[in-house]
């Protein structure tokens, strides 16, 4: 992998990129349905003086933004282009929302209808930008909430509280699955003397904000929050 004038690229960037290819080619032999392999659909982030990467004979265009399994990922890795779109597009399904409350509809529907139609776009793959996102977008999020709040007439749960109870689900789930990627990751962070992770070492705040640093934290909470209890004599 190189840039169009011949300089090397990053290799730690190119062996991925050579077994993604690898792996696209193997699965469009294997199943008649799955789409043609197009080495194009790759889109990298990557710049080398706004030069073309190259992988094998193709070259692959630098964008700024890139939209991957309905998530919208910018080149500098800070989830805003992907809450602007999350921003729009719940703010399009809040208008059904006013118009059922115009019809005099209960509110048990009203809430149904917001978990299933906006509540679902809102909180999308939180888990996976949830830790990463700024405060500015998030706090432009959480206002959408309120709103639909007020016109839903109950209290409904803050992002941040969806996102980090997802979390540590997730991470709960990889835990009881001995065949997930990161289980074997997961469980060399155990510690031996309790019940709770030891948290990696991260030397940016990007890497820290990431799923399994932020995961770990959360659910070393949660355990505490457990001991605290059971000394209390009430339980979660």
């Amino acid at each position: 992998m190189s840039c169009s004038d011949g300089a090397p690229a990053d290799e730690a960037l190119a062996d991925p990129l050579v077994r993604m290819m690898s792996w696209r080619s193997w699965l469009s032999m294997l199943s008649p349905f799955a789409p043609p392999v197009d080495p194009y659909h790759v889109t990298l982030f990557y710049d080398c003086e706004n030069r073309p990467v190259q992988i094998g004979t193709e070259e692959v265009e630098g964008v700024q933004t890139y939209k991957y399994l309905g998530l919208w990922l910018d080149n500098r890795l800070d989830w805003t282009s992907n809450t602007r779109q999350l921003y729009k597009k719940t703010q399009s399904r809040m208008y059904f929302l006013r118009r059922l409350r115009s019809f005099n509809i209960c509110r048990k529907l009203l809430w149904m209808f917001y978990q299933s139609v906006v509540a679902s776009v809102l909180s999308y793959a939180v888990v996976c930008w949830g830790g990463s996102a700024t405060k500015a977008d998030l706090s432009r999020l959480e206002k959408l909430i309120r709103w639909a709040s007020s016109v839903v007439g109950m209290k409904l749960k803050p992002l941040a509280t969806v996102a980090e109870r997802r979390t540590i689900d997730k991470l709960r789930s990889i835990m009881d699955n001995v065949h997930h990627p990161l289980h074997t990751v997961i469980h060399s962070q155990r510690s031996l003397i309790s019940q709770r992770l030891r948290l990696p070492k991260f030397r940016t705040n990007r890497l820290g904000n990431s799923f399994i640093p932020r995961a770990i934290r959360l659910f070393n909470s949660s355990q505490g929050g457990r001991r605290a209890n059971r000394r209390t004599g009430t339980f979660l």
